[in-house]
């Protein structure tokens, strides 16, 4: 069975940037919880930091982690 490679794509990229969103509610929502949610995935104690947010970075990283997963997916599938 062969994948859709533009499919798998934008499926893989549609999927990243409903987790961005997620991900970005939550850090306004509950920053200290997710902080600590953080430090514990990296193995590190980074309570004492704080997160930045803004609208800019939101749009920013919400297109390049979309389009560089995006990418890779189509890239896995052999087309390049």
């Amino acid at each position: 069975m062969k994948l859709n490679s533009a499919n798998f794509a934008l499926a893989a990229s549609l999927t990243t940037a409903i987790v961005w969103v997620a991900c970005s509610f939550l850090v306004v929502m509950l920053p200290q919880a997710t902080m600590i949610a953080s430090g514990d995935m990296i193995h590190m104690d980074i309570q004492n930091m704080m997160w930045s947010l803004t609208l800019s970075g939101f749009i920013k990283g919400l297109i390049l982690w979309s389009l560089s997963v995006g990418l890779s997916a189509w890239i896995f599938c052999g087309n390049i």
